[in-house]
């Protein structure tokens, strides 16, 4: 049997290398054949080489920030005749009271639902408010008289916000690229219900006065259903670049 001393295609160190290789902590040193360049350059086991690589690559890359961590938002703020992308609900409502009866230019989706937001909330503080003063007037709250002052405040409520609402959703329709035009759809929709209902009410036989009112009360809530269902789509749908048509900028001389 052929023995490792014995084999000519392995070289055997001497005993000066093998020392120095042990004094330079490599005891497992491994030596290059006859005729092939030594490496005397290797680090002692386990410890790192110190090579460095570059890690430049894709540094730049807006997309590399870690799971989980969203990406930073711009800091500066866009001047009022553009959408604000990426809105607190804060700055939602100042724009949507300093653009009440502005019907041109863009509202990012942020803009818009903040302002819907705060339209509710309103709503809801100014049947509070109501509740609580005819309370504190000493008038019942379950009288027909609190009942008319309720729907007093409800109706001026709505009347104040309805330009600055309508305002709002074109300046949507505009940031998705659509014309403001397209606002009044929910409108017929709505028309059509009340006028599909009184078809079915006069056209309703007297027998079947029951079976009528059910027909009347399923068509007047589906169309209802499809007036919301037409409404939230035209305010959800993306950004499309293209409206920047309808911005109209100052003009600087």
């Amino acid at each position: 049997m052929m023995t490792t001393d014995s084999n000519p295609f392995i070289s055997q160190p001497d005993d000066a290398s093998a020392q120095s290789d042990a004094s330079a902590g490599r005891p497992y040193a491994v030596h290059q054949p006859a005729g092939y360049p030594s490496r005397t350059d290797y680090p002692p086991y386990g410890q790192s080489s110190g090579q460095q690589y570059d890690q430049s690559y894709g540094s730049g890359n807006p997309y590399t920030n870690p799971y989980g961590q969203p990406s930073a938002q711009p800091t500066t703020r866009p001047p009022l005749w553009a959408p604000w992308y990426g809105i607190n609900f804060g700055h939602a409502v100042a724009r949507f009271l300093r653009k009440a009866f502005v019907f041109h230019g863009r509202a990012s989706r942020g803009e818009y639902w903040w302002g819907m937001l705060f339209i509710m909330l309103l709503s809801f503080a100014v049947g509070f408010l109501t509740v609580a003063a005819t309370d504190l007037a000493g008038i019942d709250i379950d009288s027909a008289l609190s009942d008319n002052i309720a729907n007093i405040a409800s109706t001026v409520l709505q009347i104040l916000i309805f330009i600055p609402d309508m305002s709002l959703s074109v300046r949507r329709l505009h940031d998705e690229n659509l014309s403001g035009w397209w606002v009044l759809l929910p409108m017929v929709t709505t028309i059509m219900s009340a006028v599909a209902t009184l078809v079915v009410l006069v056209t309703g036989s007297g027998d079947q006065a029951a079976q009528t009112m059910v027909i009347a009360m399923l068509v007047f809530f589906g169309s209802e259903l499809l007036t919301i269902l037409l409404s939230v789509i035209l305010m959800i749908l993306p950004s499309n670049p293209a409206g920047a048509r309808f911005d109209r900028p100052p003009v600087t001389q």
